[in-house]
């Protein structure tokens, strides 16, 4: 009977795989043809990894086919079981490229209400406040960062399946609509043990991107209080010691058998992704762009004190400048606010820190920057860029510095 119950185990999987190849063809077939109702039906059963299936001798998708020969209803239908916006044929081209008509190429993009939410800021809204902490002292802005890594730092050590498995978990991610597409992408990346996919589930217009970060401003930051410098110093050193303590103590605590009772959801997943950065590809130096909506007030504040910016969240930043400019052209302002270009530079001591996604986004033609969370950024300058008719606000990474702070404090106690 063992014997039997393997052939049948044996042969039902056989017709399954070999169902899901004649899906899949059948799924390319009527995308090309425009068979809207055949596309339908197949979209009920067939899996994520066979929706997006490329032909081997072209390298195109179903989404490329139904692109290419025009059939809008077909590519809406494709988009919103989840398909992959961002997978190159074998002409080096995403489907987007053989999008015709105006119609079309606006089914690839985010709605212009959801770019803003993403790449634009608002001084004026509670919830985009809660998201930076300004600081006046350079001291507090490193003991922000370093107090940040001591909570984050270890999160690299935990692999992509546990980190899928306690997103599942997570209470926060129960019962929200909409997530389909996210949770696929979370398969697919328990599957492939592939991060590059949880990357994207951050970049599909859904509520877990707003919930992450929601999450992320909720971390409770300690800053210094007090004026005395050297007092100062000791307790930015106290953080820098205990970052390395807490590292350690996780580590070993990461080798018992329930390990999602020692970091949550947010800290797996902040921690996977950020193992991208080892990645050649993904790495990124130079300036990328951000836009807000600033009151007067609140620049003029700016202009006149030294101020450090140290955000809670991961930051969307655009390395297209132009792209950056549009989301601002297109967004409305509530009264006396001025728009505000951001321009942050990302150099070898905070490239640690940013990834480029675009090649891996939802929407790669945004050309995302993500920055991470804890970086003091310095305000270097504020100033009207006229070639833009835009204020303009520099923002420079002070990392550099917190190696140098370590030595000085090092050398003032010992």
């Amino acid at each position: 009977m063992g014997c039997s119950k393997s052939i049948l185990s044996s042969e039902s999987t056989i017709v399954t795989k070999k169902n899901q190849v004649i899906d899949s063809k059948s799924l390319i077939e009527a995308c090309r043809s425009g068979d809207i109702v055949r596309v339908a039906i197949l979209l009920k059963t067939i899996t994520f990894t066979e929706l997006n299936k490329a032909d081997w001798t072209t390298g195109n998708t179903p989404l490329h086919l139904a692109t290419y020969h025009g059939h809008i209803d077909i590519v809406r239908l494709l988009l919103n079981h989840g398909a992959m916006r961002n997978i190159l044929n074998y002409e080096l081209k995403i489907p987007a490229n053989y999008a015709s008509t105006t119609e079309m190429k606006k089914l690839f993009q985010r709605l212009t209400i959801d770019s803003l939410i993403r790449f634009v800021g608002d001084d004026s809204n509670k919830e985009e406040i809660e998201k930076i902490e300004v600081l006046q002292s350079s001291l507090d802005a490193t003991q922000f960062f370093m107090e940040y890594e001591s909570r984050m730092s270890y999160t690299g050590q935990w692999n992509i399946i546990q980190t899928v498995e306690a997103l599942q978990k997570a209470p926060e991610l129960k019962n929200i609509p909409g997530l389909d597409v996210v949770w696929n992408l979370f398969e697919q990346a328990r599957e492939k043990t592939d991060a590059k996919y949880l990357i994207r589930a951050y970049t599909v217009e859904s509520q877990f991107y707003k919930i992450l970060n929601q999450k992320l401003v909720q971390q409770h930051l300690k800053k210094s209080a007090n004026n005395v410098e050297n007092h100062q110093m000791q307790n930015t050193m106290a953080v820098f010691n205990q970052s390395f303590t807490i590292a350690q103590s996780l580590l070993t605590e990461s080798l018992q058998t329930d390990n999602s009772k020692i970091i949550d959801w947010v800290h797996r997943y902040m921690g996977t992704i950020h193992t991208l950065i080892y990645q050649p590809s993904f790495q990124f130096n130079g300036l990328t762009y951000r836009g807000m909506w600033a009151k007067k007030e609140n620049l003029l504040y700016y202009s006149e004190n030294q101020l450090y910016i140290c955000n809670k969240t991961l930051i969307s930043t655009s390395k297209n400048f132009k792209i950056a400019k549009r989301f601002i052209d297109e967004s409305i302002p509530l009264a006396e606010q001025i728009p505000v270009m951001c321009t942050y530079l990302i150099d070898s001591y905070t490239s640690f820190k940013a990834i480029d996604i675009h090649t891996i986004s939802e929407y790669p033609e945004e050309e995302e920057v993500l920055i991470f969370p804890g970086i003091p950024f310095e305000i270097l300058k504020i100033g009207m860029n006229t070639t833009i008719n835009m204020i303009e606000i520099k923002l420079v990474p002070m990392l550099s510095n917190v190696e140098n702070l370590r030595k000085k404090v090092l050398n003032i106690f010992h």
